[in-house]
């Protein structure tokens, strides 16, 4: 759709060019390019794989536990960056070959700066009752529902401390002997 509606706007010949801000992986802005009228579409590509080695990533191919110290709208727009953790916000499980494999997932608390918005919550396999405790499940309704996003919320099962989570999830990864 971008690029059809750039190619719509670049045929009138009233453009001249465009702004490139790309950010890093900590949302903030690493470069800055004006990029001419000509060889933009070509040149867009570039800056996006460029921005796209910038991501961050796991460096192994799988992981039987995935634990996260913190998922919040101040961290990613959907709680958790779903091509870190390999979710969606939809519920699908490593839909990114891109990812590494994860069995499961575990956030160990919600942003303070979230404000009580734990949209995202339903990409984990388990949480602590801190993080429960810290629901505002009215902004959460709000955020999941004008993103047309309800899988997003659904809650998973919790326990009291990150312990007890730890010790009841891990077995579930579909290794026997959990000491290798």
């Amino acid at each position: 759709m971008i690029r059809s509606v750039y190619r719509q706007v670049a045929k009138t010949g009233k453009m001249l060019g465009g702004l490139a801000i790309l950010e890093d992986g900590n949302h903030h802005t690493a470069q800055v390019s004006a990029v001419p009228s000509e060889g933009l579409e070509e040149r867009e590509k570039e800056l996006l794989t460029l921005v796209k080695s910038w991501m961050p990533r796991i460096p192994v191919a799988a992981l039987d536990l995935l634990i996260v110290d913190q998922i919040g709208k101040d961290i990613s727009g959907t709680g958790m960056d779903t091509k870190v953790v390999n979710r969606s916000i939809h519920g699908e499980s490593n839909c990114f070959d891109t990812a590494p494999f994860i069995h499961r997932v575990f956030p160990r608390d919600l942003s303070d700066l979230s404000y009580g918005n734990a949209v995202g919550v339903g990409m984990a396999d388990v949480i602590s009752d801190r993080l429960l405790n810290k629901i505002n499940w009215d902004t959460t309704y709000i955020n999941s529902l004008t993103a047309c996003t309800p899988p997003g919320i659904r809650l998973p099962i919790h326990f009291p401390t990150d312990r007890d989570c730890v010790e009841r999830i891990s077995p579930t990864s579909g290794r026997l002997n959990l000491g290798t």
